[in-house]
């Protein structure tokens, strides 16, 4: 057993700790949109890895369709103001995207694509969840479009 000092003690700040596993419970909500009864097994992902800024340490998450498109949300405390900071960007990487890559665009370290009060977890998790799921729902509809189009011709 674990001293609980030291259960998930990883360098991530507590508050992005808990996003990541209200994200890790309820991934279904998301991915139950690709689950593939031929292959038994879902027709995406959801993967996790670490946010490394100096003393802001979070997560990022990625979506990937295996089709080619991949969404990644990086979270993690502001370290001044203890607000939940969310960076999302586009792109496929094979790693787990480097603060340069999240960074990339951006003017300074206030410019976020979204911000949680401190406290608001449930709130930033369901925000990531939903938009996850808004991107996922486009991108197999953008597929079937183009599946529809191909047979049509």
């Amino acid at each position: 057993m674990y001293n609980i000092e030291n259960f998930l003690f990883d360098g991530a700040d507590v508050q992005a700790q808990i996003v990541a596993l209200l994200i890790r419970n309820q991934r279904s909500r998301v991915l139950d949109l690709v689950w593939n009864k031929e292959w038994k097994d879902y027709e995406g992902r959801i993967a996790i890895g670490r946010f490394e800024n100096c003393r802001e340490q979070g997560y990022v998450v990625s979506l990937n369709d295996y089709k080619g498109n991949q969404r990644n949300y990086a979270f993690y405390e502001h370290r001044n103001s203890d607000n939940i900071c969310v960076l999302v960007r586009d792109g496929l990487t094979t790693d787990t995207p480097s603060l340069e890559y999240m960074w990339e665009g951006k003017k300074d370290k206030w410019d976020v694509d979204k911000l949680f009060s401190y406290g608001e977890w449930e709130k930033c998790a369901d925000w990531i969840l939903n938009d996850m799921k808004s991107n996922l729902t486009k991108w197999v509809e953008e597929r079937k479009a183009k599946n529809t189009e191909n047979t049509e011709d």
